[in-house]
C-alpha cells in the first residue's frame, strides 16, 4: 500500500503539469498562451519535482540490480555448495557400502578362523588324550615287563 501511495505521489507532478499545460493551450489546440509568473514556477516546481523523483526511482531500481546481482552471486554459492554436499554424500554412501562389504568379509573370516580353531582345539585334545592312552599303555607295559622280569630272576635267599 506505501509503495502504491509512494508511485502516486511520484505521478502527480507530472498529471498537474499536464493539467496547467492543457488549461492555457485550451486542451493542447493553438499556439501557447504566455504564462504568468506564478504558472512558470508551479511548472518550474513540478519539472524539479518529477527530476527528483525519478532521480530517487533509478537510484531505486540501481539500488536493486545490486540486490539481484548478490542473490544471484548467493544463489549461485549456494548451488554450488550443494552440490559439493551432494557428491561427498554420494562418495560417504559408497565408502559405507565398501565399509559394509569389508566388514561382511571380515565376520567371515573370523566365522573360519573361529571353526578352524575349534577343529585345531578338537584335534589337540585328541592327541593329548592319545598321548594319554599311549603313556598309560607304556607304563602298564614298563609294570609288567618289570614284573617278569622279577619273577625270572631267580631269588637269593
Amino acid at each position: 500500500i506505501a509503495a502504491a501511495e509512494k508511485a502516486a505521489e511520484q505521478h502527480r507532478p507530472m498529471e498537474a503539469e499536464h493539467k496547467i499545460t492543457a488549461t492555457r493551450t485550451g486542451s493542447g489546440a493553438g499556439a501557447d498562451p504566455p504564462m504568468d509568473r506564478g504558472d512558470r514556477d508551479e511548472v518550474a516546481s513540478l519539472r524539479a519535482s518529477l527530476h527528483s523523483a525519478t532521480m530517487r526511482e533509478k537510484e531505486r531500481v540501481e539500488a536493486l540490480q545490486a540486490q539481484l546481482e548478490i542473490a544471484r552471486h548467493e544463489l549461485s554459492d549456494s548451488r554450488s555448495g550443494r552440490r559439493l554436499e551432494q557428491s561427498s554424500l554420494v562418495t560417504a554412501e559408497s565408502q559405507a557400502t565398501q565399509l559394509r562389504t569389508a566388514l561382511a568379509c571380515a565376520e567371515e573370516d573370523m566365522k573360519a578362523l573361529r571353526d578352524a580353531l575349534d577343529q585345531e582345539l578338537l584335534r589337540g585334545h585328541r592327541l593329548q588324550s592319545r598321548l594319554m592312552d599311549l603313556d598309560h599303555t607304556l607304563h602298564t607295559h614298563s609294570l609288567r615287563e618289570n614284573a617278569v622280569e622279577r619273577s625270572a630272576a631267580p631269588s637269593r635267599g
